[in-house]
């Protein structure tokens, strides 16, 4: 139960940070936060990560559709096993990520990224994200690392 409240959280708490960037953004405006290292901006990505096939949008939409349905299926049937709590975590983060990005991609026609890091990598600090993407990374390496030390026990 404690896992799908967590996959709620993240999907409640990342939707309402975009409906709040949405309203009191403007593209084109930043603003500077934890001593610069953090900053506030609105962009919409239409595309997958990066923009990536931001001129198809149906098949932006199938990609994400598809690969949370099937993150959902297996963190449903993955709910009803005892154990694998490492796993489950991972994927209680990672499912509340995509369905975030995906009611986006589904309901607005774009994703609301709001934040980049400024750090020496200029490449990097060009990146715009949500928590929804921050979730995803996190639950997914997550997962990698809590079924590489399952397989090892």
């Amino acid at each position: 139960m404690i896992y799908l409240i967590i996959t709620a959280g993240i999907l409640a708490l990342d939707l309402a940070v975009k409906a709040y960037i949405e309203k009191t953004k403007q593209p084109g405006d930043t603003q500077e936060i934890l001593g610069g290292k953090v900053i506030l901006q609105k962009v919409y990505n239409r595309g997958l990560c990066l923009n990536l096939l931001d001129k198809k949008r149906n098949i932006v939409v199938g990609l994400s559709a598809g690969c949370t349905l099937a993150v959902l299926l297996f963190y449903i049937g993955l709910l009803f096993q005892k154990g694998y709590h490492g796993l489950k975590l991972a994927l209680s983060l990672l499912t509340g990520g995509a369905l975030s990005n995906l009611y986006d991609r589904m309901v607005r026609k774009y994703v609301v990224d709001y934040f980049s890091f400024q750090v020496k990598w200029k490449r990097l600090s060009k990146v715009v994200f949500n928590l929804a993407d921050l979730f995803i990374f996190v639950g997914s390496a997550l997962a990698v690392l809590s079924t590489l030390c399952r397989r090892k026990a």
